[in-house]
């Protein structure tokens, strides 16, 4: 979901007007399910040797499935106008604005493919092995200025 506003307010007040006028905030909201794997013999090595993707039959069941995702991304500018032609916008950007530990990949193993034929080109690794997830990065903040002419 995707938010941008840029309101006007008409007040008597001119400091007020001009406080007021010349903002923008958009925000960006994105939340899932999660996703995940089957757990089938067959589906792992289909996954190993092919681009990803959900197989599923009546033996197999989802596992390492993914914990619900939501991120919020928030941005607020303030267009200064200097004359007829050339303005200012000072920016603030907020990335993962609420800070979730959104897990994005719950099995980061990695097999080796041809990327031609899309045949293993190493062993096969062992899944037995401990590893982590792979997390969204935490929030972060970016300042700047534009000069926009």
């Amino acid at each position: 979901m995707t938010f941008v506003a840029r309101p006007t307010f008409e007040v008597g007040n001119k400091v007020l007007s001009h406080i007021l006028d010349n903002n923008q905030v958009g925000i960006i909201a994105a939340a899932n399910s999660g996703s995940g794997s089957t757990s089938s013999p067959d589906s792992i090595l289909t996954e190993m040797v092919s681009p990803p993707q959900t197989v599923r039959s009546e033996s197999s069941e989802i596992m390492g499935k993914t914990p619900t995702q939501f991120d919020v991304d928030l941005r607020c500018s303030r267009h200064v106008p200097l004359g007829e032609q050339f303005r200012l916008e000072v920016f603030a950007e907020f990335q993962n604005l609420f800070n979730t530990n959104s897990i994005v990949a719950s099995n980061n193993v990695i097999v080796p493919t041809n990327p031609i034929t899309g045949e293993m080109i190493g062993p096969v690794p062992d899944f037995r092995a401990p590893n982590r997830p792979t997390s969204q990065e935490s929030r972060q903040l970016q300042l700047g200025v534009k000069f926009i002419f």
